[in-house]
């Protein structure tokens, strides 16, 4: 994964007291936690932060493709845990990990990756590097 790291410190009377490095996951799971806290809804912008909620995960695919990974597979919680969680239908639906232009697809595509397999049974999904457009059944000639 790629890490922007960021340090903060705090301020008595202008001497510091506590300086605190934060990485980008720490942002926005406590980015998360604090909207979550507010009642405010995450989605499908972080109100206040900037930061699309699917956004980690195209950092993740990010930071794979800099390693020279070509190919990612994950567990919905893994996926989940990074954007703060799944939608049910994402476990439900095999046209919720189209790549297509719903918000998540934008996320992985705008890594350079496509969903290339998905088991809905198993609950993992295999990222690979390259754009890919369309669903799978579409692209499998079933539809």
């Amino acid at each position: 994964m790629v890490e922007v790291r960021m340090s903060v410190s705090s301020y008595t009377a202008g001497t510091p007291s506590r300086t605190v490095t934060l990485t980008s996951r720490t942002v926005a799971t406590v980015a998360r936690t604090a909207i979550a806290a507010a009642g405010e809804s995450a989605s499908p912008r972080w109100q206040g932060v900037g930061m699309a909620k699917y956004d980690p995960l195209r950092v993740e695919l990010e930071g794979a493709a800099a390693r020279g990974q070509t190919s990612l597979e994950m567990t919905f919680e893994q996926v989940g845990q990074l954007v703060g969680g799944l939608p049910e239908s994402a476990s439900q639906f095999r046209q919720w990990w189209a790549n297509d232009s719903k918000v998540e697809a934008r996320a992985w595509r705008a890594a350079g990756w496509h969903v290339a397999w998905v088991s809905l049974d198993h609950r993992r999904v295999r990222f690979e590097t390259g754009v890919v457009g369309g669903a799978y059944a579409t692209r499998r000639g079933w539809a």
